[in-house]
């Protein structure tokens, strides 16, 4: 008797109310979808063909217009087309694998035929293989929207990400309320942290006369792609991007496996559907070339674009002059430079073509 009171304690308290909120999230998501990232590439792909896609990390949401690349590659076509530029921070090769087949199956004709672009800074784009980390410890349920059943066994049976990691990510993919409260949580959080450095920047000004960081130092970044662009991140993303380029230098491996990383199956997923891939020079800070330099890495380069030319896949050399001032926080070019460099590479990639077609190649194996 004292156990089925018990268990009915447990379904009123905990199996009831998040019953509830389980259906109040999934009838919320079914009402108004949110359109984010690749969702939103998806709803633009019910509208109008995708001529051309940038994938890759928040470099690539910083250093590129897609409104700049649509004009300039609307010379001499009967429409400007539509550029979409899927850059993101913490986003992984693995996660832009799976969104890109999401994408195709969704829209299946305004994806075909369409020009993929890839980040390779140095001439080296990400080699990560599908036995590695799938996703961030900073951002794990950026991939959630993009998995099938058959994907969550494969991130258990494949992905070195921790078995909490591995948890969480499955929780949230099972349960809207889940993953609803989990992306809750994380924007209560930055707004509390919003607004607590706009009061403590409120009291520094009226107690003690000392300027706004706001009114001191204007950054000129993109606020795209998840990047943050106040005084307080720019500073940390600095610490963190020497940090990072430090531990590059470090037990550096070659790379020998290139058909066997994700990014190769990128490219034989976009050649499987009339596309194309093109590889093309990311501007970066002089601290984060540094790792890309060695002679290691640049034995690996000269391996990749043998690689990629074997397949006729190009890689282009953007040129484009800049210093480390045009990277606030070492790692992202600045938003008034982005106009310019996307502006290079369009220039780049049409000289590539010519008037020759990049998209009757055979796929590479």
């Amino acid at each position: 008797m004292a156990m089925n009171r018990f268990l009915i304690k447990v379904f009123g308290f905990v199996v009831f109310p998040f019953l509830v909120l389980e259906i109040a999230f999934r009838v919320a998501v079914w009402v108004k979808p949110a359109h984010l990232w690749y969702k939103g590439a998806e709803a633009k792909a019910k509208m109008e063909k995708i001529d051309f896609l940038f994938i890759g990390t928040s470099r690539v949401g910083a250093a590129i217009d897609e409104n700049v690349f649509s004009e300039q590659m609307a010379t001499g076509r009967t429409r400007k087309g539509l550029t979409l530029n899927m850059g993101y921070g913490y986003s992984t090769m693995q996660i832009h694998y799976l969104a890109l087949l999401e994408l195709q199956q969704t829209n299946p004709e305004n994806f075909k035929g369409c020009t993929v672009f890839i980040e390779a800074p140095f001439g080296l784009p990400d080699a990560v293989t599908w036995p590695e980390n799938w996703v961030t410890e900073k951002s794990p349920l950026l991939i959630v929207n993009y998995l099938k059943a058959r994907d969550i066994i494969m991130f258990w049976r494949v992905s070195k990400n921790p078995w909490e990691t591995k948890t969480y990510v499955t929780l949230a993919w099972g349960s809207k309320a889940i993953y609803g409260i989990a992306q809750l949580r994380s924007l209560g959080l930055a707004i509390g942290e919003a607004i607590i450095k706009s009061l403590v920047d409120k009291i520094m000004r009226q107690t003690f006369s000392i300027p706004s960081q706001a009114d001191s130092l204007k950054i000129d970044l993109s606020s795209k792609a998840g990047i943050r662009t106040d005084a307080a991140a720019v500073d940390q993303v600095r610490q963190l991007a020497i940090t990072a380029a430090q531990a590059a230098m470090k037990n550096q491996q070659p790379v020998d496996n290139w058909e066997q990383t994700v990014l190769w199956d990128v490219i034989r997923f976009v050649r499987a559907n009339g596309g194309n891939v093109v590889f093309y020079s990311m501007p970066l800070s002089t601290i984060q070339e540094q790792p890309l330099n060695t002679p290691l890495r640049q034995a690996d380069k000269k391996a990749f674009i043998t690689k990629a030319a074997a397949c006729q896949v190009p890689y282009l050399t953007v040129p484009f002059d800049k210093t480390d001032d045009d990277f606030p926080d070492l790692w992202h070019l600045r938003k008034s430079q982005s106009p310019k460099f996307t502006t290079a590479l369009a220039y780049a990639y049409l000289a590539s073509i010519g008037t020759d077609s990049l998209h009757q190649v055979p796929i590479p194996r």
